[in-house]
């Protein structure tokens, strides 16, 4: 099914909320699902596996670091396994439109340039990989592989729109008498 990438980006926050992440990571992850559907990328998947078990090692945690330190990003190198690195392109691409350099990222089957808010791509086939190491970061001279066609609608299959909203609600609070009584919903006076 087809969404609004704001939409998207407000199921991950609560999504990412109803799983523990802090509000600011939480806030990240969404902003990451954003940018990754707004470059053509599917992120649901690799959302819900970083959701399911945070981990130290997760992208959704080393992202916002390497977008606190862009001018690091000229040549890392990651020997460690990363959890779900394809949150990376979108930390990535958040440096790029800062910086307006030309950025690479690569792992195993997976190359993509990034330059200008565009994806370019070499190889996406690694994409959804759950771990991957090493992981190299670096800036080119040029981007090399295929322009990525620029989504404005995000794409979410049916089975990770409902784990999400799963996780998602989570964060609501129950209702209560109490709750009604002091104004929530129709309160006492029901009358629809």
């Amino acid at each position: 099914m087809s969404y609004s990438l704001n939409e998207y980006e407000a199921l991950a926050l609560r999504a990412a909320r109803g799983a523990g992440l802090s509000w600011g990571l939480a806030e990240e992850a969404g902003k990451a699902v954003k940018i990754l559907s707004s470059l053509g990328l599917e992120s649901a998947q690799i959302l819900l596996e970083a959701l399911e078990a945070p981990k130290s090692n997760s992208a959704l945690l080393l992202g916002p670091q390497l977008c606190d330190a862009p001018d690091q990003l000229s040549k890392t190198t990651l020997s460690a396994p990363v959890h779900t690195p394809g949150f990376l392109v979108a930390f990535i691409a958040l440096t790029c439109a800062a910086t307006d350099q030309c950025i690479y990222c690569k792992w195993q089957d997976f190359e993509v340039y990034i330059k200008d808010q565009e994806l370019f791509a070499v190889s996406l086939k690694g994409f959804n990989v759950t771990t991957a190491a090493p992981l190299w970061i670096g800036l080119a001279k040029a981007p090399k592989g295929k322009k990525q066609i620029a989504l404005d609608r995000a794409i979410i299959s049916d089975h990770h729109y409902e784990n999400l909203t799963a996780l998602a609600f989570k964060t609501y609070a129950p209702s209560t008498e109490a709750s009604r009584i002091a104004g929530a919903g129709a309160g006492l006076n029901d009358n629809d």
